[in-house]
């Protein structure tokens, strides 16, 4: 009996403790790894995002901009007027969530959408102490 208990205990076949630690090290090596890369990628694709916001505004307020230029009177934003519209009625009558206008802070680096009138165009801003846009700036104004 005691033969037959050796011989079925030498057939099973388990994982030792030390190919356990062998494989949970081997994992740990690999997370390590794939950790960094995977928040490198989500972050670069948020800051895609933001650029494809960043030429969604740069179209609608240049379109804007535009209409009040040659004063259309038939185009409204929001029921107003070209004139008396702001960066946010232009947004909303294309609905556009206003959260393209905020801060967003992507690894360390802070990003804005903001309308730079000297270049008439949006630009997306980086930095640590990047401020927000100011959207109740009038369309009329920011032309100029």
């Amino acid at each position: 009996m005691l033969k037959n208990l050796r011989k079925r205990g030498k057939s099973q076949k388990a994982f030792t403790l030390v190919e356990l630690v062998v494989v949970i090290a081997i994992l740990s090596i690999l997370a390590a790894i794939a950790v960094p890369v995977i928040t490198s990628s989500m972050n670069s694709a948020r800051i895609s995002t933001m650029k494809s916001n960043r030429a969604t505004v740069d179209m609608l307020l240049k379109e804007a901009v535009n209409t009040s230029k040659v004063s259309l009177t038939t185009v409204k934003y929001n029921n107003k007027r070209v004139s008396e519209a702001t960066v946010e009625d232009v947004l909303k009558e294309n609905n556009i969530s206003l959260d393209v206008m905020k801060v967003h802070k992507i690894g360390n680096v802070q990003y804005a959408i903001k309308w730079v009138s000297t270049q008439e165009g949006a630009v997306l801003e980086s930095g640590t102490s990047v401020q927000a846009y100011d959207i109740t700036k009038k369309i009329a104004d920011i032309g100029n």
